[in-house]
């Protein structure tokens, strides 16, 4: 399954620790910012997408943005300062 493999730790770290995201917020924040729909989102983490959907407004308030575009950004940003 192509694109379906899982984040890796040190991936996750900072999304938990210094962004405060739940562990299944940074999950979905790492596949939106690999471009990935939300409905792959929901379909890769098995989850319903009115989940993720609830999961971006989670991120989208805890990061300080107001779409998916701008959160890829900052978590880029984020994990190359």
């Amino acid at each position: 399954m192509t694109g379906k493999k899982p984040p890796n730790k040190p991936l996750l770290a900072p999304l938990l620790g210094e962004l405060h995201l739940t562990r299944r917020e940074a999950e979905v924040a790492i596949w939106i910012s690999r471009g990935k729909t939300n409905a792959e989102v929901a379909s890769i983490l098995g989850i319903e997408m009115r989940t993720v959907e609830k999961h971006l407004e989670n991120i989208f308030k805890k990061l300080g943005v107001s779409n998916r575009t701008a959160a890829a950004y900052r978590l880029f940003r984020n994990d190359s300062s």
